[in-house]
């Protein structure tokens, strides 16, 4: 089973790991936070597996090797983060 991390319960971080987990199929189990902050340092410590942000929000901790992109929820590739591919892309 997998924690996720989310910035609060209905936020766009706890809903789209929502729907990658419908859509994937995995056991992921939410872990709401009071913020983005508490939730990114959740990450940051390993307390969680996965956590849905904001690209400008980790861009500086993915480019440093801190974080590892899996993939962006756009249909297409974000410039920053350009070796990750969007989630509609085959």
């Amino acid at each position: 089973m997998l924690n996720y991390a989310s910035p609060g319960t209905g936020t766009v971080g706890h809903l789209a790991s929502e729907l990658l987990k419908f859509r994937s199929g995995l056991a992921m189990a939410h872990v709401p936070h009071t913020g983005a902050a508490p939730a990114l340092q959740s990450q940051m410590t390993g307390a969680v597996h996965v956590l849905a942000a904001p690209v400008p929000a980790i861009s500086s901790k993915i480019d440093a090797g801190n974080f590892k992109a899996l993939a962006v929820t756009s249909e297409k590739r974000w410039r920053n983060v350009a070796r990750q591919a969007g989630l509609a892309v085959k």
